[in-house]
């Protein structure tokens, strides 16, 4: 039947949509666009209603910060809308995570050819929605981002994105690696603490409160991104030479993009200590 509405008739051309390679694995992409504009959508809402009620909910530390840093307003606004993502990627995709996880240590050899559901495809939506956002921001407040976050750090995040983008969504419909693109997702479940701790650097907020927030960021690190380092890199090790479905090309990709995501985290984490051990090394400064 022809559609009815155009609610109708965006759900047929998403669900007649289909990429220009062969799938390998069932492709849930009406779900991913849906869940990517959802995603998108709410980012930039949560970031026009932080700018709206920032200033009347901490008007004494809004002030101090709008005065003395104002290319810090739309970053900080933008932070705010990074518990979007952060709070909903890993809820979705932590039943599809904890299944291939099993099954790969189950099957070692078979774990990157393993089928991502639904939940993975809801989850890298929400994620491509929030990247495609933040690349938006990115783009229209250029200066203001390149002055807060550094100019190395800037293009470090569009690599992030553009990579990310080009490769998830291919790589669950082609059964490449899946499992790790799960626990990519997951790992945002440690971005709440460091939202948390980015908003209040920005807000200069010291004292106990930002060395609590800290101490639950390294923990949480830990515990999403550092923790499982050794069972996915034996994984990924083990189970890119069983990805004989794919072709030589595909399977370099494999080796070359899958164990970037793990050196980073190390790095990061190391980067993560240093900081927190030069923050709680400051000695208070004398009247």
């Amino acid at each position: 039947a022809a559609p009815t509405s155009v609610n109708d008739a965006g759900r047929a051309a998403m669900e007649a949509f289909r990429p220009p390679f062969p799938e390998l694995a069932p492709g849930h992409w009406a779900l991913l666009i849906w869940w990517m504009a959802a995603s998108a959508t709410a980012c930039v809402a949560v970031m026009a209603l932080a700018r709206i009620m920032l200033p009347w909910a901490i008007p004494c530390l809004w002030r101090s910060m709008a005065e003395a840093r104002p290319h810090q307003v739309p970053v900080l606004c933008k932070n705010v809308a990074e518990f979007v993502p952060a709070l909903t990627v890993p809820w979705l995709v932590l039943e599809d995570t904890r299944r291939l996880t099993a099954q790969g240590l189950a099957a070692p050899s078979a774990s990157m050819g393993l089928a991502a559901a639904e939940g993975t495809w809801a989850a890298c939506g929400a994620i491509f929605g929030y990247m495609l956002y933040d690349c938006g921001v990115m783009l229209a407040w250029k200066r203001e981002m390149r002055k807060s976050m550094s100019s190395s750090m800037y293009k470090t995040l569009w690599g992030h994105h553009l990579l990310s983008l080009a490769c998830w969504a291919i790589a669950l419909s082609r059964r490449n690696c899946a499992l790790m693109v799960c626990w990519f997702l997951l790992s945002e479940a440690s971005n709440v603490a460091l939202v948390m701790r980015t908003i209040l650097i920005k807000l200069d907020v010291g004292g106990r409160l930002n060395s609590s927030v800290s101490l639950l960021f390294i923990a949480s690190f830990f515990v999403v991104r550092i923790l499982p380092l050794p069972m996915l890199a034996y994984l990924l090790f083990t189970g890119i030479p069983g990805l004989t479905h794919l072709t030589s090309f595909e399977r370099l990709i494999s080796w070359t993009t899958g164990p970037l995501p793990l050196l980073l985290n190390m790095y990061w984490f190391w980067q993560a200590i240093t900081g927190l051990i030069k923050f709680l090394s400051k000695k208070p400064a004398k009247d």
